[in-house]
């Protein structure tokens, strides 16, 4: 992998658990705007994550900066080490149709960083490409220290599914659906991250190309959508049943 780096409003469900507030978010980009109150942005060059269409859509123009670009969502909340979370998201990946392509990978994925070391990172995403002939996967990958220490893949056999990504306090767990149920793509454990009590996570959505226009000259299109990360069940239990407080957020110029 080379990284270039619901039916409800976006909200924001604020919990606290062992001392360290973890929320909940649920954002469905229904409002064609960036919640400022709960994503970060980045962008690299010509490159751009933009709500439109109540979708987070890739676009980019080419010709691409050395090494490839990527634009990217960041998370205000830092997701705790020490207590499970879930993140999932729907991806949609065209295969690009200009012949530039052939050297080229680009896709859609969630990274999650050591928020104190962030050459300390995992990456699960729909990736298509060229190497030796066109190839779509989902692929799984852990870096350590920036060097890539583990990676799994698997053949996607179309342009669209659901990621999950499941963090049990040792171990992130990947799994995906592309409609007919969800498939492994197994697990690393981060014990060489050097983390402990108190230590926190950066989770991103992230879209990357290399010399590709998407959604620019010839229609191809790259976008995610339905973004949720969620607590362990017993706080959303807690939750339900009245113990922990909803705190909703708006952007004011998107509502």
């Amino acid at each position: 992998m080379r990284h270039i780096y619901c039916s409800i409003p976006a909200a924001v469900l604020v919990v606290v658990v062992s001392g360290l507030a973890q929320a909940a978010v649920v954002d469905d980009f229904n409002d064609n705007s960036r919640d400022a109150l709960i994503w970060d942005y980045q962008a690299d060059g010509n490159r751009a994550l933009t709500e439109i269409d109540q979708r987070l859509e890739y676009t980019s123009l080419a010709p691409a900066e050395p090494g490839g670009n990527e634009a990217g969502y960041i998370l205000r909340a830092l997701q705790p080490f020490g207590t499970p979370w879930t993140v999932t998201i729907d991806v949609h990946v065209d295969a690009y149709s200009s012949a530039s392509a052939q050297e080229h990978a680009y896709g859609i994925a969630i990274g999650v960083m050591n928020a104190a070391d962030e050459q300390d990172s995992v990456w699960f995403g729909l990736e298509r490409g060229w190497n030796n002939d066109y190839y779509a996967q989902w692929f799984f990958c852990k870096e350590t220290d920036n060097v890539d220490v583990s990676f799994s893949s698997s053949s996607a056999t179309g342009s669209d599914g659901t990621l999950e990504l499941e963090w049990d306090g040792s171990s992130f767990y990947a799994g995906y659906d592309e409609g007919s149920g969800n498939q492994s793509l197994g697990s690393f454990a981060v014990s060489d991250w050097n983390q402990g009590a108190g230590s926190t996570f950066t989770v991103l959505i992230a879209g990357y190309d290399d010399d590709c226009d998407f959604g620019l000259t010839d229609g191809t299109k790259m976008y995610a959508d339905n973004f949720e990360i969620i607590p362990e069940p017993t706080v959303l239990l807690l939750l339900a049943t009245g113990g922990l407080t909803l705190v909703r957020r708006r952007s004011p110029s998107a509502r």
